[in-house]
């Protein structure tokens, strides 16, 4: 979801990060439609346990990420150019710094 000038997170190539905790991800400003999901196999059992709870489609500003769980998503922008920010709302995670920059041109 970043965008080319978007604060970048320290990896290094070829490195891949999975999330083993559950992470709502929200956007600042504008809503957004889950387009496509999938999850890794590593963490599939536990994502059975709770699939049927969640609910991707419609407009949203908020979207549950699973542990291993990739989403792509169709952002509307549509009246604001400029930077968007994006970040998980676990608190202790926004304190952390969990929080990256999307620019927007128009």
């Amino acid at each position: 979801m970043a965008g080319d000038n978007a604060e970048k997170k320290n990896s290094t190539p070829k490195s891949k990060t999975i999330w083993t905790k559950v992470h709502p991800i929200h956007v600042h400003g504008l809503q957004f439609q889950v387009i496509e999901s999938s999850i890794n196999s590593q963490f599939t059992a536990g994502y059975e346990t709770v699939r049927y709870g969640y609910v991707d489609e419609g407009w949203k500003d908020t979207v549950m990420m699973m542990p291993g769980e990739r989403i792509k998503v169709l952002l509307r922008f549509e009246d604001f150019t400029g930077i968007y920010v994006y970040h998980c709302h676990n608190l202790e995670h926004e304190d952390a710094g969990m929080m990256r920059n999307d620019q927007v041109r128009s």
